[in-house]
């Protein structure tokens, strides 16, 4: 049974990952295990379980999605923890001294390199979101930058017939956005 689900998992994975995570093959391999590993206790502790073939969770409540959509979410969570522990910032708190001055930012002594390699970075994404639509780059800007749900995003675009509409072409641009970033990293790497 451990078996079946894990190949069912990591086909669904590794089909799907590229259009949510922006990781290279590697960390994306890691995150998987760590999902899955998560996934499976959770069965195993019965926060997780299947009656009367219906897939139960959180108080026995029926599961909202699938199985494969759960395990989506916990290589999100995954995902962050990743990037969050390779990023050069430090929490406000520890950056803070005795008097609650700041002393530092970063984990790292800012040099040329770092600002040169933040620059960089910053021109990489420029150029991904450059070859994004007017309109995906409106829409993906109200979602992310200015943090509107998608019904505020509904009433001030009102070509979009539904909620599910917006929503699939909001998914669409991120696809989009995130193909042009893979292309530019091959390209760079090249």
């Amino acid at each position: 049974m451990q078996k079946a689900l894990y190949l069912h998992c990591k086909r669904y994975f590794f089909a799907h990952y590229s259009a949510i995570f922006f990781a290279p093959i590697t960390d994306a391999e890691d995150i998987f295990q760590d999902a899955f590993i998560t996934l499976w206790q959770n069965i195993e502790r019965k926060k997780i379980y299947v009656e009367n073939g219906i897939i139960l969770g959180k108080d026995g409540e029926p599961f909202r999605g699938s199985l494969t959509s759960y395990l989506m979410g916990i290589s999100r969570l995954k995902y962050l923890e990743l990037t969050r522990s390779v990023s050069p910032f430090v929490p406000l708190e520890t950056a803070m001294d005795d008097s609650g001055e700041i002393s530092y930012i970063t984990s790292e002594p800012i040099t040329e390199d770092w600002i040169d390699d933040k620059n960089a970075m910053q021109e990489a994404i420029s150029e991904c979101v450059s070859k994004i639509s007017e309109r995906c780059g409106q829409i993906l800007r109200m979602f992310y930058e200015e943090q509107k749900s998608l019904d505020e995003i509904l009433q001030l675009l009102p070509s979009f017939q539904s909620k599910d509409a917006l929503k699939t072409a909001k998914n669409k641009c991120l696809t989009k956005l995130r193909e042009n970033a893979q292309a530019l990293i091959k390209n760079r790497c090249a």
